[in-house]
């Protein structure tokens, strides 16, 4: 059920590409909801894939830039040597510099800080590890679609890389 009534909101939205393809104005906001899969590495030793859903809310303060809060959930868990690992959310604030190709394309880069909470268990036992980073990523967008490379944690035992794609709609 839970993915009928996300296919139904992704068509809902692509359907309406034509009416939100206009270049964003000042002071303009937008919503986004992105699937992710993410890499994480602890002390380059270890890597586990794990699925994220990010939900996105922005506001343009300028024709180039944007600010942007982004929120994300954990959508399964990975087992390395009998340790199960889980993302139990991301969430942060960025500021990206979009660099635009007409009145539909854009290529942007963004920079902010991210707080990431990532659960271990074992049977009987479960532990979260909560951390802050900086974050840096790249991404492109044509019309409502989107897709994008985030660096969401970079700390001294721990990356958290995610590639995303999904949908953006701005009111206009």
């Amino acid at each position: 059920m839970k993915k009928i009534v996300v296919l139904v909101a992704i068509f809902s939205l692509a359907g309406s590409a034509p009416a939100n393809a206009a270049p964003a104005e000042v002071r303009d906001t937008y919503i986004g909801l992105q699937f992710g899969n993410s890499d994480v590495a602890f002390n380059a030793e270890s890597d586990l894939d794990l699925d994220l859903t990010l939900l996105q809310f922005g506001i343009w303060v300028s024709d180039d830039i944007s600010l942007e809060g982004r929120s994300a959930r954990g959508g399964n868990a990975d087992t390395i040597q009998g340790v199960d690992y889980e993302i139990e959310s991301i969430y942060g604030l960025y500021g990206l510099y979009h660099f635009h190709f007409g009145e539909f394309a854009s290529l942007y880069a963004s920079a902010g800080m991210s707080r990431a909470v990532l659960k271990t268990s074992v049977p009987g036992v479960s532990e979260q590890q909560e951390e802050s980073s900086f974050s840096y990523g790249v991404g492109a967008k044509l019309s409502v679609f989107s897709i994008d490379f985030m660096r969401y944690m970079d700390i001294d035992e721990m990356e958290i890389d995610v590639v995303s794609v999904g949908l953006q709609y701005t009111f206009n």
